[in-house]
């Protein structure tokens, strides 16, 4: 996002909150979950919503808006965050940042896939990304809004909850849930109409078909998907039902 709009965006938040006196809509998760689309589609709908990712530690102007302005003064927010199944998550990461790699652009675009698989399981199981997006809900909305996404159990069935909370009440919602759901959810607990338009999606970018290919094809030792699957945030928010399906597609399952 470039700097005039960042201002520009800044200015429309001050302007929704100090003068319309507007609920602004955090959608505050962690990144390669859908947020961008979230955000993009309530903008068409005429409501502010503020895409956040780490409250403390970024300095963009609408993060420290919202630090500065929402969190410090207590004013109220609605809170949407989204939750993607991990290896999934961790894939879409890998390969948000292999153009900043000349070797992974080359391993990518010779679709050298047993290259790919090596370094995703040292760039992503063994480093920051593994901490970073698989812990982030036990690290990041305690710490800065004071809400525990774990605290309640998540209904699965329906692959959304929503927690109350005085100031920051929130809602949860599994990137999987269909779209129409989403919609309906967001209208169920904040009252909001929105129509959800896709943006930023990894697999209309230009590796499009290896990321594609590497999705289908890539699997992980049975020890490794332990250890993803072994984290709060996959306990919690995937049942016994989803790990079997994931474990299906992305486990290298021993003959036997």
């Amino acid at each position: 996002m470039k700097i005039g709009k960042r201002l520009k965006r800044a200015l429309k938040s001050f302007w929704c909150i100090y003068i319309t006196k507007c609920t602004p809509v955090l959608i505050y998760a962690p990144g390669r979950v859908g947020s961008v689309s979230m955000v993009e589609s309530f903008d068409h709908a005429g409501v502010l919503a503020i895409k956040l990712e780490n409250l403390e530690r970024e300095d963009w102007t609408s993060t420290n808006f919202v630090r500065e302005i929402i969190v410090k003064n207590k004013i109220k927010a609605q809170v949407i965050t989204l939750v993607r199944e991990p290896v999934s998550l961790l894939v879409a990461y890998y390969f948000s940042i292999i153009p900043k790699h000349p070797e992974l652009i080359n391993a990518a675009q010779n679709k050298d896939l047993q290259l790919l698989g090596q370094e995703f399981t040292k760039r992503c199981l063994d480093t920051w990304p593994f901490e970073h997006f698989l812990m982030w809900y036990e690290r990041e909305l305690p710490k800065t809004i004071g809400v525990d996404v774990f605290s309640k159990p998540f209904i699965h069935n329906q692959r959304w909850s929503f927690i109350e909370h005085e100031t920051y009440p929130t809602l949860i919602l599994r990137s999987d849930l269909s779209d129409h759901d989403k919609e309906a959810a967001i209208e169920m607990n904040f009252n909001h109409r929105i129509h959800i338009q896709r943006s930023n999606i990894g697999s209309e970018k230009k590796l499009a078909e290896v990321y594609e290919q590497f999705k289908r094809e890539f699997k992980l030792s049975p020890k490794q998907f332990e250890r993803i699957y072994n984290t709060k945030v996959a306990k919690h928010f995937f049942n016994d039902e989803d790990y079997i399906k994931a474990r299906n597609h992305w486990c290298n399952m021993p003959q036997k």
